[in-house]
């Protein structure tokens, strides 16, 4: 398939992307205690798509379930984290502006708000939502020792967490640096099944280190914690992709297919660039463009496996002489990701 040559736009309906819905919302920031402000809670309703607002107290909020303590009575009340459309609670003063110098890209300022609200919140589960946020920081850095070690908080708090698609894994073939190597033998050493999965992703296609990083993908591909199995199955075709140079048939693509479309949306963002590493394996340039593309524009985060899509679906159009449509991309690139390594290598692509 081509796609359209007019504009970006065209290219996103070429893709036929769809988005998961944002589920964290914040009111006016306040330094009172959060007692004094009822949290608003929006959430599906059954059958059809209706909404329906409730206030009271969140007493908590994991990737699982919310717990709203509403009404005179303080009955507490729980709704399925796939039912919550969207959560208004207070902040911090410190908070907000966090995410504010953050959204200004002063990310030292933002991640010296963001600590000391994380110091001074009370609540359990705005806590992680302020431990997701200096994870963001962390690689909006490129730092991913620290990524990684404030990912494993969040996820020891919580293991089923929203925030998933924040953790450090590798998904590109690019050999990480020494200090991502060092502290990914590290997390390899630790019990903590996370740890062992950002390690593996890490090293992985380090051929001193592949056989062990292939056999605690194995082990982890058979966990019980969902989230961790299927991002290791991934990992694993990630190393099919990048070392096994035989052919990947239509019925093995189709399955890849069917695997990305059953998983939960936070992980379907390396998946999907996994999934399209596989039809470029199969010289497939068009494919994997329109495949890339369902990151950056339907499951974006900061974690750079977004922009690296970016990049990769620019030059699969290239290679199919959709050069305006390319130019479209890494001008987009450059705009919104030039604090990335994607960016930066963008630079270096050849006229």
């Amino acid at each position: 398939m081509k796609l359209p040559p007019s504009s970006l736009c065209s290219i996103l309906q070429a893709v036929a992307i769809t988005s998961f819905p944002t589920v964290f919302a914040q009111i006016e920031s306040t330094a009172h205690a959060a007692e004094d402000f009822p949290d608003e809670v929006t959430v599906k309703t059954s059958p059809g798509n209706g909404r329906l607002a409730v206030t009271g107290e969140i007493v908590d909020y994991t990737g699982k379930q919310l717990i709203l303590r509403t009404g005179k009575s303080r009955k507490e009340v729980t709704y399925a984290a796939a039912d919550v459309v969207d959560v208004r609670a207070a902040q911090l003063a410190e908070h907000a502006q966090g995410l504010k110098l953050f959204a200004d890209d002063k990310v030292a300022q933002a991640e010296t708000q963001l600590e000391k609200a994380h110091g001074l919140e009370r609540r359990v589960w705005m806590r992680r939502e302020i431990l997701a946020e200096l994870v963001k920081c962390s690689l909006r850095k490129n730092d991913w020792p620290t990524a990684g070690s404030r990912y494993l908080r969040l996820h020891q708090s919580d293991p089923e967490t929203r925030h998933i698609n924040l953790m450090p894994l590798c998904w590109d073939g690019v050999d990480p640096d020494v200090p991502v190597r060092v502290a990914a033998a590290e997390w390899l050493k630790e019990s903590d099944q996370a740890a062992r999965l950002m390690g593996a992703s890490v090293l992985l296609l380090d051929s001193r280190s592949t056989a062990s990083c292939v056999s605690v993908l194995q082990n982890l591909s058979r966990q019980p914690n969902e989230h961790l199995r299927v991002l290791a199955q991934w990992q694993l075709r990630r190393h099919r992709v990048y070392t096994d140079l035989s052919e990947i048939s239509d019925n093995e693509i189709k399955r890849w297919l069917d695997r990305v479309t059953e998983a939960d949306p936070p992980l379907r963002a390396g998946a999907y660039y996994v999934l399209a590493q596989g039809h470029l394996h199969r010289q497939e340039f068009d494919l994997a463009a329109a495949t890339f593309l369902r990151v950056p524009f339907g499951y974006a985060s900061e974690h750079p496996v977004t922009s690296q899509s970016l990049l990769a679906a620019a030059i699969a159009l290239k290679r199919t002489g959709q050069i305006s449509q390319s130019a479209l991309l890494l001008s987009e690139l450059a705009t919104k990701y030039a604090h990335t390594p994607a960016a930066a290598a963008a630079k270096q692509l050849p006229e």
